[in-house]
């Protein structure tokens, strides 16, 4: 029984907590090793050796750069799905509705749904004769004015992906560091039988 119930916790605890704890303890171990930068002098294989640690390095940089992203994205800077835009319209004044330089229109006095785009109507009062701009003075009587209403909110659960995203990703880069690493170290191991069978 008691051989059970160890089993159970130890799974639990290799799913649920170390799933967690194994980014940071990859990260803070990869600084480590940076930091103290042992060369292995002693290696043929220069070339393979500089590529893992370059993966090393990307792991070192992931955070800093990961944050970097991050901030930028929430600033809008960069271009993310962090935030959510919606699009509706709004009841404004006579005042503000002219001073608007996109998308408008208004509903005259009589329910007539007239359209207009970026000044339109100032240029057509600009160009008008007197007669005309009377009218069309005396069509805005009355009326109801709107505009296109853009607005944005954070996205909170987006906000949430793109942190768990930038925490997982030393994982990332040392499982692919990892796998690259197998045929290294069958070469080196190879070398390794090779130099002690010359012996």
């Amino acid at each position: 029984m008691n051989t059970f119930l160890k089993a159970h916790l130890i799974s639990l605890k290799l799913l649920i907590i170390d799933i967690f704890t194994l980014p940071y303890k990859i990260y803070s171990k990869t600084l480590c090793a940076l930091a103290k930068d042992n060369k292995k002098k002693d290696s043929d294989f220069w070339v393979l050796h500089w590529m893992t640690k370059c993966y090393d390095a990307i792991i070192g940089l992931s955070y800093t750069v990961g944050l970097i992203l991050f901030f930028l994205a929430l600033i809008n800077v960069v271009d993310s799905s962090m935030y959510e835009y919606s699009y509706g319209e709004k009841e404004v004044s006579k005042e503000e509705w002219m001073e608007f330089d996109e998308y408008k229109w208004y509903v005259d006095a009589n329910g007539n749904y007239v359209e207009e785009y970026a000044d339109s109507y100032d240029m057509e009062a600009t160009n008008a004769t007197p007669a005309a701009g009377d009218y069309n003075r005396d069509k805005m009587n009355g009326a109801t004015f709107y505009i296109d209403d853009y607005g944005e909110s954070l996205n909170f659960l987006s906000v949430l992906l793109h942190l768990v995203i930038i925490y997982f990703l030393p994982l990332y880069i040392h499982l692919i560091k990892e796998i690259f690493s197998i045929p290294i170290l069958q070469v080196i191991r190879i070398n390794e039988i090779a130099k002690n069978t010359k012996k």
